[in-house]
């Protein structure tokens, strides 16, 4: 199941913040007190939260990065 709701985005001290609704912490199975973690993809821009850390993404995150440096240094 896949739920997408539209949030705005606040102000919490210096910091910016995203309210998560019941029904998506229920979904997701988070509670509070809880940790979650924060992908961001630098090309698509998009923003996934998990409940778990994912190695394989972080796997590819890492490969991307060497692949974007060296690209870069050799101005391609």
């Amino acid at each position: 199941m896949e739920l997408e709701i539209e949030r705005k985005i606040s102000k919490v001290g210096n910091s910016l913040g995203i309210t998560l609704p019941a029904e998506i912490a229920k979904i997701a199975e988070v509670e509070l007190g809880e940790t979650v973690y924060l992908t961001v993809n630098s090309i698509s821009k998009e923003i996934t939260i998990r409940k778990n850390p994912q190695k394989e993404d972080s796997f590819k995150e890492m490969v991307r990065d060497i692949v974007e440096s060296y690209l870069r240094e050799r101005n391609l």
